[in-house]
């Protein structure tokens, strides 16, 4: 199962219960995640995904995912 974002900013690191299952150093970019082997087929599964904000950035000081209006 592929879980795909279509932007993260920034530093965007996911967890597949609980377990650590990829990440994307960069921000504002379009990355997905391969969770196959985290999944507990017929239980319950969680998702977390952490976005770090950094004090390198003037224009924007933020973090968060990003989605379609």
């Amino acid at each position: 199962m592929l879980v795909g974002f279509e932007g993260m900013y920034r530093d965007a690191t996911v967890f597949v219960n609980g377990a650590y299952a990829g990440q994307r150093p960069f921000g504002c970019s379009r990355f997905h995640i391969n969770a196959d082997r985290f999944l507990r087929f017929g239980q319950d599964n969680g998702i977390r995904v952490e976005a770090r904000s950094h004090r390198d950035s003037r224009w924007y000081t933020g973090a968060g995912v990003y989605r379609d209006s």
